[in-house]
């Protein structure tokens, strides 16, 4: 792919915006994404918005080599700067051109090489960027190594990678000081790296589910680094060759977790924000007499209404219903407008005007949007292309977390220690016994805000427990209805886990 050197940006006259003035928290106040050379001219354009303004003003823009047709991240400083974009192959500081310094090569796997020698780094949702905490001017990337798994008979993320970004190195330009960490090895599945705030309103959670399973690594942000927390297995597992095409998202509130695609049509958990842990799945199912194979969500700002898209139609559904399967609405049907215009219902993201902008699949020059999603049913106001781009867009739009999530204000809102995994006891930590156990399993040392958990070996939660607890507390499980076998105990007390396996006689 050909590299450019310019930085460039021509208005698109959509609208006339006003500048308007936000709090804080701005990281996702621009969007960067498409592509288009357009006749007579060698550089490639970028659709820029902006979301300082009220409308969002629209640009093209020229960032240097990034070739969003795929994986794009980016991040702003807490002010609404822009601070750098990837596409996954390379980091591209505010400036352009050439790459930051240490931010070439950003394709360290094969099959990532390839897809970048050609074009932007693979996968939606496959790279992410956060602001690292208490540490401002410096920021971590998220992203996946891709390689072939020929039980799928197809590519897979076979590890997820960080990178640190320090911004206050070459006079503000930046510096990519380290990269290609690995946190997880294992065959993840396509796409769906989401990450949420921690209830103490600084640290982050960040999920990656495992292909061919039920099971997501969680991982834990904070000063320090990121840190593998533990492996949960929750909900309907998901075949590996059926997990792609899709997108995950966590509602602005931060208390659910959904994730979709054209295989598993979408599946909610409830996410506690003190743990990291996943509960109570729910899901619903949408009717494939019209085939689809695209599968995008997205939820409303008041965290009600979850936006589900399937290639031509668009449905909301409540996550307040105690049946989330019959809340479905369908909002609308694709029209099907031919190319230039063609664009289906793919990726969905919650922009920081509180509207819903849906991206669709091959080459379209417009935008979906729902212009209310916190309003129930066809009060939502989408409008079809109802927002022209001025380059073409191939699949993509940034990958961003909900930024304006603060602290919970609950008892786990502690912010000190690393958080660490443990097996078993040890002295001066909780105690798990006996084992084998019979009808009660005990717990002592108890203390603080804790999560118990007691997982079967398919990873399906058969007791949960939250509270708070006085120091050393001691808890008694009734045990009595699990059937004989093995089970997975887990205590997790403010910024630790302890994980042992018992076996239930």
């Amino acid at each position: 792919m050909k590299r450019f050197s310019v930085i460039a940006a021509i208005t698109f006259p959509l609208c006339f915006p006003q500048m308007i003035l936000s709090a804080q928290q701005k990281w996702d106040a621009i969007w960067l994404f498409g592509y288009e050379i357009p006749s007579g001219d060698s550089l490639l354009y970028h659709t820029k918005f902006d979301f300082h303004y009220d409308p969002v003003k629209i640009t093209a823009t020229v960032v240097g080599f990034v070739n969003f047709d795929g994986a794009n991240a980016g991040i702003c400083n807490e002010d609404g700067e822009l601070q750098f974009v990837t596409d996954k192959c390379d980091v591209s500081n505010w400036n352009g051109w050439p790459p930051m310094q240490g931010g070439e090569n950003m394709s360290n796997d094969k099959y990532d090489s390839l897809y970048c020698s050609t074009g932007g780094g693979i996968g939606q949702q496959s790279i992410l960027a956060l602001p690292w905490p208490d540490s401002a001017d410096q920021y971590i990337l998220f992203y996946y190594g891709f390689g072939s798994v020929p039980i799928a008979n197809d590519l897979k993320p076979l590890k997820l990678y960080w990178a640190r970004i320090d911004m206050r190195l070459n006079n503000g330009q930046g510096a990519v000081v380290e990269k290609h960490n690995i946190i997880v090895q294992d065959t993840l599945a396509s796409g769906y790296l989401q990450a949420v705030r921690h209830a103490n309103g600084r640290d982050w959670w960040v999920l990656t589910p495992e292909a061919g399973s039920n099971c997501y690594y969680t991982i834990k942000l904070n000063p320090t680094g990121p840190h593998m927390m533990f492996k949960q297995c929750a909900g309907q597992p998901w075949l590996m060759n059926k997990d792609w095409i899709g997108q995950a998202v966590f509602s602005p509130d931060g208390a659910t977790y959904a994730r979709m695609n054209w295989h598993y049509d979408l599946h909610v958990f409830d996410f506690d924000r003190c743990s990291g842990l996943l509960s109570n799945e729910r899901t619903a199912d949408f009717p494939n007499d019209i085939p689809y194979n695209t599968g995008g969500v997205a939820i409303s700002a008041n965290s009600r209404y979850v936006y589900a898209t399937t290639t031509t139609r668009l449905w909301q559904l409540d996550l307040k219903s105690p049946d989330l399967d019959a809340s479905k609405i369908l909002i609308d049907t694709y029209d099907g407008q031919p190319f230039p215009d063609y664009g289906v219902f793919y990726l969905s993201y919650l922009a920081p005007d509180n509207k819903i902008y849906i991206a669709g699949t091959s080459s379209h020059r417009h935008l979906h949007v729902i212009n209310a999603p916190d309003s129930a049913g066809l009060a939502c106001d989408f409008a079809q292309h109802g927002v022209p781009i001025p380059t073409f867009n191939y699949t993509s739009l940034p990958n961003y977390p909900f930024f304006r999530l603060g602290a919970a204000g609950v008892p786990c809102d502690s912010i000190s220690g690393v958080g660490v995994v443990l097996q078993g006891g040890r002295a001066n930590e909780v105690k798990i016994f006996p084992n084998p156990a019979a009808d009660q399993l005990h717990v002592i040392g108890l203390e603080g805000y804790g999560v118990i958990t007691i997982a079967d070996v398919s990873g399906k939660m058969v007791f949960l427990q939250k509270g708070a607890w006085l120091s050393n507390t001691q808890e008694t499980i009734d045990i009595s209805s699990l059937a004989p076998g093995f089970y997975f105990v887990s205590v997790q007390q403010n910024e630790s886990v302890q994980q042992l396996k018992i076996v239930k006689q």
